[in-house]
């Protein structure tokens, strides 16, 4: 089982594209500066199995490809590595993945021979762009998107600078 933060079924800032966008719960690399803090927790927040995420993304019309987020994704690799791979043998789409390990700390991970494009390094220190297929992702810090959820929430995504988070918080 997956524990997953949020996900968000179309989303333009995290990839090329609409992307399925599944954040993790979970991190323990403490990144200063990260704004998504309310993703560290280990706690149990949405747990999924890797077969029912894929048959939301299946369900999701109009797809460009999925991205892996967090929290950390390489602390539930395993689990990722199964969507990744049904993914990759039965759609086109491309598969993405923000985190903050360095290459060389995550070189053993089996989600590795699965991903088109993997930005690596603590956030807003050392991030790396590496793009291991013909799928080009030119890195974007500043896109910004924003969901008004039904019950009036905000989910932010993307790269928020500070003043923008405190001026959207009123």
């Amino acid at each position: 089982m997956l524990n997953i933060h949020n996900i968000e079924k179309s989303n333009f800032v995290n990839g090329n594209g609409n992307r399925f966008v599944i954040w993790v719960q979970g991190c323990d690399l403490g990144c200063k500066g990260c704004w998504n803090r309310e993703s560290w927790s280990f706690e149990a927040k949405i747990l999924k199995s890797a077969d029912e995420i894929f048959k939301e993304i299946l369900n999701q019309p109009n797809l460009d490809g999925v991205t892996f987020t967090g929290g950390e994704p390489f602390l539930q690799d395993s689990e990722l590595t199964k969507i990744a791979k049904r993914v990759k043998s039965e759609t086109k789409l491309t598969i993405q993945v923000f985190t903050g390990f360095r290459l060389e700390e995550i070189e053993n991970s089996p989600l590795l021979k699965e991903i088109d494009t993997l930005v690596a390094g603590r956030y807003g220190q050392e991030q790396r762009v590496y793009n291991f297929s013909d799928t080009v992702w030119e890195f974007d810090n500043e896109s910004v998107e924003v969901e008004i959820c039904e019950d009036g929430t905000l989910i932010v995504t993307g790269y928020p600078q500070d003043e923008f988070l405190k001026d959207l918080k009123i």
